[in-house]
């Protein structure tokens, strides 16, 4: 009865291993079940999300070459305006010393000495009374020519006032 009992030991075994290897497996195919019911709302979150990470790589390359380009422009008009400023510290330093020599009170040539001169001639023309086109000449004949003028015209609304009283 040994071999028997042990014959049907093995036997009870093996179909006890059957049965849990049924259960194992009827559990993974509920998971793959479950899983697969999963599945498709996974792929399509995981097709979206690559479609996002595609737009997204390609929006930064795209601001990679943009932002290359602007950092090439940046250096040009970088260099560009240190010419500039180059330039106008030049013309400002020629116009300062173009001022200085202008406004030198020592220098015959400046703008200041030959305008005080050119002044001064007009005044001594102007007030020489011995030059007959001088203002002062002119005035001293005008004021003579206003003062008969003058006379001239009282009288004459003198004579118009006493005639129109009169009649």
């Amino acid at each position: 009865m040994s071999n028997e009992d042990n014959s049907i030991n093995a036997l009870v075994n093996q179909r006890v291993e059957e049965a849990r290897e049924k259960e194992r497996m009827d559990e993974k195919l509920n998971a793959i079940v479950k899983s697969s019911s999963i599945y498709p709302d996974i792929i399509k979150s995981l097709s979206s999300l690559r479609k996002s990470v595609e737009v997204l790589n390609n929006t930064v390359v795209e601001i990679e070459n943009k932002q290359t380009g602007q950092i090439a422009d940046s250096g040009k008009h970088e260099k560009d305006l240190k010419n500039l400023f180059d330039k106008i510290r030049e013309v400002n330093c020629n116009i300062t010393k173009l001022e200085l020599e202008l406004i030198d009170k020592n220098n015959s040539g400046s703008l200041v000495e030959i305008i005080i001169e050119l002044v001064e001639d007009q005044n001594k023309h102007m007030t020489d009374k011995n030059n007959p086109k001088s203002i002062i000449s002119i005035l001293l004949k005008s004021s003579r020519l206003q003062n008969w003028i003058t006379w001239i015209l009282l009288t004459g609304i003198t004579v118009i006032e006493l005639v129109t009283r009169l009649t």
